[in-house]
C-alpha cells in the first residue's frame, strides 16, 4: 500500500472507512435500542467472561455457561458446555422468538441435544458496559484514521497508523453483537481478522517512525518486517479456519504469538527512536511509548491472569473492564495526538508539575488538620456562647472567610518555596540570564556585549553551543560567536530559515523532517531571531542539550525576551558611534558588520 500514490491512498482508504461507518451503524441500529428497553434476546445462557474481547478455544462453536437463575434455560446449569452448527452463533445475540438446536455437554453424563428459544432478559452489568464501551471506543478510533489519512497521507508512517485505527474500530463486533442486520459470520470473522492486521500495522508504524532517527540497528528491524508479516498472514488464515468450524487446534499458538512478538518488537522500535532522538522529537516519542503502553499493559494482564483476577467474573460490574476499556480509549487518544499534534506536551513537565503541587497540597493538608487539631475546642466554645443570633453567623463566615485565605496564600508560599527547593538549578539559571538581561544596557561595546551573551547562553543552556549570526550589508548573515561544531560560517540571506522567521517573526524548532526537508543550513535545535525595526537583522541558534531534552515552554520565552532586549542594546550602541563620530544620517545599518 505505500506504492500507492496520494490520491489511490486516500480513495481506497476512504472506501473501507466508509464500509465500516455503515457496519457500525447497522449494528448500534439494533443494539441502542436494545439497551434502551433493557432486554437483551438470549438463549438461556452467555459465555463465560465477557471482556472486552472474546477468548477462542480448542473447540471453536463452544461456549461454557455461566449465567446464575433466573436467566438460564431449563435444561442448563452453570458450568456445562453448549456446542453451535456455526462458530458464530455463540456470540450473535438473537432475534426473539426464534429457536436454535444446541448439543449440551455436562461432566459425567452423555451429551443431549437441546431446542434452545430465544427469550429477552435484563442486560447484567458487564453487558450493558461492555457494549456501550466498545461501541463508544470505535467512535475515536474511526476519527483518528480518517484524520491521519487527511492530513498526512503522504508519509509511510501515518498511513500504516491509519490503517490500525480502521483495524481497532472493528471493537464493537468481538464480543456479543446485535447481528441481525449484518452478515453475521462474516463480520464476525472479519472483526477478529482486523486484530492482528492491526497489531502489525502498529509495528510497521513504529519501525517507519524508528527509520527517520538513524539507529545503527534499524536494518536488523527491517528485515524483520518480513517473517512478521508472514506470521501475521498465518495468524489469519488459521482465524479463517477456526470460523469455517475447523479450528486446527495444534496451530492456535499462531495468533497469540504473532500479536505478542509484533508488540514487543513494536516496544523495541520506539526505545530505539528514543534514543536516537532529541528535543521535541525526543518528548514525541517518549508519548508513543507512554501511549502504547497504555493499551497494551491492560489487555496482556487480563488474557495472562484470565479468570484468576479478582473481579474478572461476568456477573457485577469488575475492575479489570474499567481497567481495560480506559487503556484502550487513552492509548488510542494518545497515539492520535503524537502524530497529529506539532508540539505535544512534555511528560516530564506534568511529571514535576505534580511533584510540586502534590507535596505542596500534602503540606496544606497537614497546616489544616494540624490548626483543626488545635482550634476546634476555643472555636466551638467562642460559637456556643454567641447562641443561634446574627453575631453568630458573623463570626462563622468571618472565620470561613479567613480559612480560605489562609488556605489560598499558604498553598501558593508553600508552591514556591518547593518550586526552589526542587528546581533550584533551574531557577538559577534563569535568574542569571534576568540578571544579565539587565545589565545588557550598559554594556558600551558591541563585540563585549556578544561575547557577553555568548557565554550567558553557554551556561544556561549547560553548554548545548550557540551560534549568534549578524546581518551583513548584502543581505546575507554571518556568524560571531559560535560553538556549534559544522555550523556554517556564512548563510545566505535567502536561507529557508531566514525566509521563514521573515514572514512570522518568532522561535523555530530545528528538529525533524520538516527543518532536514526544508533544505537549511542552520544547525542547532532552536533558532531565535533577533528583530530590529520589525525587520530580521540577526538570528541566535541554540544547539541540542546533552541531555537531549526539548528546552521548555517558559524557557523559550525567556530566550526570546533576551534576544529582543539584547538586539535594542546593539541598535543603542551602533546609534552611540553614529553620534560620537559626529554623523548626522541615522544609524541605517545598527546592526550590519
Amino acid at each position: 500500500m505505500e506504492l500507492l500514490g496520494e490520491t489511490a491512498w486516500r480513495r481506497l482508504h476512504m472506501a473501507v472507512w466508509m464500509s465500516l461507518l455503515v457496519l457500525l451503524l447497522a449494528e448500534a441500529s439494533v443494539g441502542v435500542p436494545a439497551l434502551w428497553r433493557n432486554r437483551m434476546p438470549s438463549w438461556g445462557f452467555a459465555p463465560t467472561h465477557t471482556l472486552g474481547v472474546a477468548r477462542l478455544d480448542s473447540q471453536s462453536s463452544a461456549a461454557q455457561v455461566h449465567l446464575p437463575e433466573p436467566h438460564l434455560a431449563s435444561d442448563l446449569r452453570p458450568g456445562d458446555r453448549v456446542l453451535f452448527a456455526r462458530v458464530a452463533d455463540r456470540w450473535l445475540v438473537p432475534e426473539p422468538g426464534a429457536e436454535m438446536q444446541v448439543m449440551r455437554q455436562r461432566s459425567g453424563e452423555p451429551d443431549h441435544r437441546l431446542t434452545l428459544r430465544a427469550e429477552a432478559r435484563p442486560f447484567t452489568a458487564n453487558e450493558r458496559f461492555d457494549y456501550i464501551c466498545r461501541l463508544l471506543q470505535a467512535l475515536p478510533a474511526m476519527v483518528l484514521a480518517l484524520l491521519l489519512a487527511r492530513q498526512r497521507p503522504l508519509q509511510p508512517a501515518t498511513r500504516h497508523l491509519a490503517w490500525a485505527f480502521l483495524g481497532f474500530a472493528v471493537s464493537p463486533f468481538l464480543n456479543f453483537t446485535f447481528g441481525q442486520a449484518l452478515a453475521p459470520a462474516v463480520v464476525k470473522t472479519l472483526s477478529f481478522i482486523a486484530i492482528p492486521f492491526a497489531v502489525y500495522q502498529i509495528l510497521c508504524f513504529a519501525v517507519r517512525y524508528a527509520e527517520e532517527f538513524g539507529h545503527p540497528l534499524r536494518s536488523y528491524l527491517q528485515q524483520l518486517l518480513w517473517p512478521m508479516r508472514l506470521l501475521t498472514l498465518a495468524s489469519i488464515a488459521w482465524l479463517l479456519l477456526y470460523f469455517s468450524g475447523r479450528p486446527w487446534p495444534m496451530l492456535g499458538w499462531l495468533l497469540p504469538a504473532s500479536m505478542g512478538m509484533a508488540q514487543g518488537l513494536t516496544l523495541v522500535a520506539l526505545f530505539m527512536a528514543y534514543s536516537r532522538s532529541s528535543g521535541r522529537a525526543r518528548s514525541r516519542t517518549r508519548f508513543l511509548i507512554a501511549a502504547f503502553m497504555l493499551g497494551v499493559a491492560p489487555i496482556s494482564l487480563l488474557l495472562a491472569a484470565g479468570d484468576r483476577l479478582p473481579g474478572f467474573e461476568a456477573g457485577p460490574l469488575g475492575w479489570p473492564l474499567l481497567l481495560l476499556f480506559a487503556g484502550y480509549l487513552l492509548s488510542y487518544l494518545g497515539l492520535g495526538y503524537a502524530v497529529l499534534r506539532h508540539r505535544v506536551f512534555d511528560l516530564y513537565l506534568a511529571r514535576d508539575r505534580a511533584l510540586v503541587y502534590g507535596v505542596a497540597l500534602l503540606l496544606v493538608t497537614v497546616v489544616v488538620l494540624l490548626l483543626k487539631f488545635l482550634l476546634q475546642a476555643p472555636l466551638t466554645a467562642l460559637l456556643s456562647l454567641l447562641g443561634n443570633g446574627m453575631e453568630r453567623k458573623l463570626v462563622e463566615a468571618a472565620l470561613a472567610v479567613a480559612v480560605y485565605l489562609s488556605g489560598h496564600f499558604t498553598f501558593h508560599w508553600l508552591d514556591h518555596s518547593v518550586q526552589h527547593l526542587v528546581f533550584r538549578r533551574r531557577l538559577h539559571q534563569a535568574q542569571q540570564m534576568r540578571q544579565f538581561m539587565h545589565e545588557a544596557q550598559h554594556i558600551s561595546g558591541q563585540e563585549q556585549l556578544l561575547r557577553r551573551f555568548h557565554e550567558e547562553l553557554e551556561r544556561f543552556s549547560e553548554h548545548a553551543g550557540n551560534v549568534i549570526y549578524l546581518r551583513l550589508a548584502g543581505g546575507d548573515f554571518a556568524q560571531v560567536f559560535n560553538s556549534i561544531p559544522r555550523a556554517p560560517h556564512l548563510l545566505e540571506g535567502d536561507d529557508t530559515l531566514l525566509v521563514r522567521m521573515r514572514s512570522q517573526a518568532k522561535p523555530r524548532w530545528l528538529e525533524g523532517n520538516e527543518h532536514a526537508q526544508s533544505g537549511s543550513d542552520v544547525v542547532g535545535a532552536l533558532a531565535l531571531p533577533m528583530l530590529r525595526r520589525g525587520q530580521l537583522a540577526g538570528l541566535v541558534v541554540l544547539g541540542t542539550r546533552s541531555d537531549r531534552e526539548a528546552y521548555r515552554p517558559e524557557e523559550v520565552e525567556l530566550l526570546s525576551e533576551v534576544v529582543a532586549h539584547v538586539a535594542l542594546d546593539l541598535q543603542a550602541i551602533a546609534a552611540a558611534r553614529w553620534e560620537e563620530a559626529g554623523m548626522t544620517s541615522g544609524p541605517a545599518a545598527a546592526l550590519e558588520h
